[in-house]
């Protein structure tokens, strides 16, 4: 009996070209998301780096939620200074 759901090993026999392009759809679509966000709220009132915080503390609070995500990533080095026209 497997330790895994129902249905999991289709996961973990997936070849390399499927896993990309599923994961090329999911930041897309993510991606799509976070801009819808940000110009409902911008366009409600809400001041561009007053959003850039929101999500910001989000990310962080994510991170202590789950470690292992802090420490592949490099978020307190991140520079805002590509988004200072925001």
């Amino acid at each position: 009996m497997s330790d895994f759901p129902e249905g999991s090993a289709h996961f973990f026999h997936r070849d390399d070209d499927e896993v990309d392009e599923e994961l090329d759809k999911a930041e897309q679509e993510f991606f799509e998301t976070i801009i819808s966000m940000i110009l409902y709220l911008n366009k409600n009132g809400l001041r561009l780096d007053a959003v850039r915080e929101m999500i910001q503390m989000k990310v962080e609070d994510a991170f202590t939620q789950y470690p292992k995500l802090a420490e592949d990533c490099q978020w307190e080095n991140r520079t805002w200074q590509d988004d200072e026209d925001l």
